[in-house]
């Protein structure tokens, strides 16, 4: 099995510090405190364990278009789509199928 450390993939930039996060039921805006490049660790194995202090803030259905300021930058699908947090910028996105 992987390290989630090994799978870091661009998921967008942002001059207002935010990310949006979508599919075809919800909307979620990720705030972060500093306008950068955005990365996210993507787990693909279901089974793989989360680091305790990641923090589950939401899951995504079939589906997950992520939107930097004016454009879609990262498109993931799944059956259900789990991501996680960290302090400010660590993101981390696992992919059940």
């Amino acid at each position: 099995m992987e390290q989630y450390e090994e799978l870091l993939q661009y998921i967008g930039e942002s001059s207002i510090s935010s990310l949006l996060l979508r599919d075809e039921e919800k909307v979620m805006n990720l705030k972060f405190h500093i306008p950068t490049r955005y990365y996210a660790y993507i787990v693909k194995d279901e089974n793989a364990p989360i680091p305790s202090d990641f923090i589950l803030i939401n899951t995504f259905s079939k589906w997950l278009w992520i939107y930097s300021d004016k454009k879609r930058s990262e498109t993931i699908e799944g059956k259900k789509i789990e991501v996680y947090r960290k302090g400010d910028l660590d993101i981390l996105i696992r992919i059940i199928n």
